[in-house]
């Protein structure tokens, strides 16, 4: 996850597609901006440049966010229909973030094979990406993030209430900043290891 100059992102995409591109040198830019340095996000970003059929007629008036945007809208729409059980738990995993474990997904969703579908995410779209040494899972990019936690509207509340009642019975002091703050973007009362907060 090193972060690399703007000319190492530009001679990796240039590897990565086994030819120069047409990119101008402020879209160079972008792509450097927007995979933040780290290689992973630049390979994501072109991918999804790839996919949606815009390598080839990128030229100068081009935007790579918007068309990165509407790629990763696109991946996202294709997984929800591929994978409609995906849906629940990749919204989850939006909320809880740096807790979208194995063992988070497994309490709230007791009635789905949530590991195995997200593998089944993984292999097919990219989308999300399993560490194995402490049972998480990253989305590949933060637009991707971005994009679905924005797409919740009110539903961000439910979710976020959800996860404050898992972490509130968990019964652990270290957890009592993220409890309230998710407790808080959902709107709902704090009730736990004596503390009662309410949002106004």
């Amino acid at each position: 996850m090193k972060r690399w100059s703007l000319s190492d992102v530009r001679h990796l995409c240039n590897s990565i597609l086994k030819y120069s591109t047409n990119f101008s040198e402020s879209q160079y830019g972008q792509i450097h901006e927007y995979s933040e340095g780290i290689p992973l996000y630049a390979k994501t970003i072109l991918l999804s440049l790839l996919e949606s059929g815009h390598i080839h007629v990128v030229g100068n008036s081009a935007n790579i966010k918007n068309i990165l945007k509407d790629s990763i809208k696109n991946r996202i729409n294709r997984v929800y229909k591929t994978i409609p059980e995906s849906r629940d738990i990749l919204e989850f995993g939006i909320v809880i973030n740096d807790d979208f474990t194995d063992e988070s997904i497994n309490e709230i969703f007791k009635d789905k094979k949530c590991t195995k579908v997200l593998f089944e995410v993984e292999e097919k779209f990219r989308l999300i990406k399993y560490l194995i040494e402490n049972k998480l899972w990253k989305f590949e990019h933060f637009l991707i993030q971005d994009y679905i936690y924005h797409s919740l509207g009110n539903k961000s509340k439910e979710i976020h209430n959800r996860i404050a009642d898992y972490l509130a019975n968990k019964n652990c002091d270290s957890l009592y900043s993220k409890i309230f703050i998710h407790y808080r973007l959902g709107g709902g009362i704090m009730k736990n290891h004596h503390y009662i907060f309410s949002k106004k």
